[in-house]
């Protein structure tokens, strides 16, 4: 009997909890997030910068910023 709750329903019923929790946590990050009002930020690939990525130009997957010197990178 012993051998039944120490190997069987301990373990699970760690995962279980884990399970809850981790979701939990994930929910309250998540709706943090969407609160915050933080932009998403991107690094150019010319210069590194980092600017907001609505600002950026993207071409074939990465980002540039608005200065002459990378646009004619691009």
């Amino acid at each position: 009997m012993n051998f039944i709750i120490a190997g069987v329903l301990a373990p699970l019923a760690y995962f279980l909890l884990r399970l809850f929790f981790k979701s939990l946590v994930m929910s309250f990050l998540n709706k943090a997030k969407a609160q915050s009002g933080v932009k998403e930020m991107v690094s150019c690939c010319s210069c590194g910068v980092f600017i907001d990525k609505n600002d950026a130009i993207k071409k074939s997957d990465q980002y540039y910023c608005e200065k002459k010197e990378c646009l004619s990178n691009v």
